[in-house]
Parts: structure tokens; C-alpha cells; sequence
């Protein structure tokens, strides 16, 4: 699985894009500030929903719903457990000390999902966000 890390002054980070650009490292100095992924996985025996068959580690985003649902009205059939961006395939970039996500919708192929991780000295900046096109969403309201 192809993992993107970067490396500066105190801090790593790994992520894996196809993984949903699932954040599986992040440390200071020495010190893990993430669960690291476990050795071994075996899903639950009961059924908590799609996204507990996969391992629970380290950070990923949950947009646009923790539920699965449905959004008709957007032309988002069917929304799976825990979102739909932690099931995508995103685009990953590291460059001098900022780590660059993008995605696009499945279920709504105007929407863009981006993350950014800007790290500092002793600190990291984190801005999530998502695009619309201006054809699908106007003031708020859907046209």
C-alpha cells in the first residue's frame, strides 16, 4: 500500500491516500500523538456497521454523515457508515511542511473534499473543506 510521509524539523506524518487519506502517523519529537494501526485485526462479531470491518486507527474524516444515509434531493443515493470520504481514494502531496489531500465525491461528483496539515515549529495547523460547484449550489440553496 502506497504511503505518503514527510518529515520537518520535530514532526512525521504518514498517510495513506487510498486508505482515505487516513492519517496512520503523526508524532512530535519521538511521541505518537495517533493510535498506531494493530498487529493483527478481526472484525466484531456483531454487526456495528461497515466501517468497524476495517481497522480503527490513527485519523480519518467522517463527512458527510456518521450514519449511513441518504441525501435524494443532492443525487446522494446511499451514504455508507462513517461517511463517504474515508472509503475514497484521494490525491496526496507532500511538499516543504504541508501535507495536501483532495477527493472527489462519488455520490456527488461536484463536491470536492480537501485537507490540508500545515506543520510549524511546535505546532500543526489543520484546515478541512469542501468544494461545491457553483452549478449544484447556489447561496445555500440548491438549484
Amino acid at each position: 500500500m502506497n504511503v505518503v510521509r514527510g518529515q520537518t524539523g520535530r514532526w512525521e506524518v504518514e498517510c495513506i491516500p487510498a486508505d482515505g487519506a487516513r492519517l496512520s502517523l503523526l508524532r512530535f519529537g519521538g511521541r505518537d500523538l495517533l493510535t498506531r494501526a494493530p498487529e493483527r485485526f478481526k472484525p466484531p462479531t456483531r454487526d456495528f456497521g461497515a466501517y468497524e470491518t476495517r481497522p480503527v486507527y490513527g485519523y480519518d474524516a467522517c463527512l458527510p454523515s456518521v450514519e449511513p444515509c441518504s441525501v435524494p434531493e443532492a443525487g446522494w443515493q446511499h451514504i455508507p457508515d462513517h461517511g463517504e470520504v474515508c472509503w475514497l481514494p484521494w490525491d496526496v502531496n507532500w511538499a516543504e511542511s504541508r501535507l495536501e489531500c483532495s477527493a472527489r465525491s462519488n455520490g456527488v461528483p461536484a463536491l470536492r473534499f480537501r485537507r490540508s496539515l500545515i506543520f510549524a515549529e511546535s505546532s500543526v495547523r489543520a484546515c478541512d473543506g469542501i468544494a461545491v460547484s457553483s452549478h449544484l449550489f447556489r447561496l445555500g440553496r440548491m438549484v
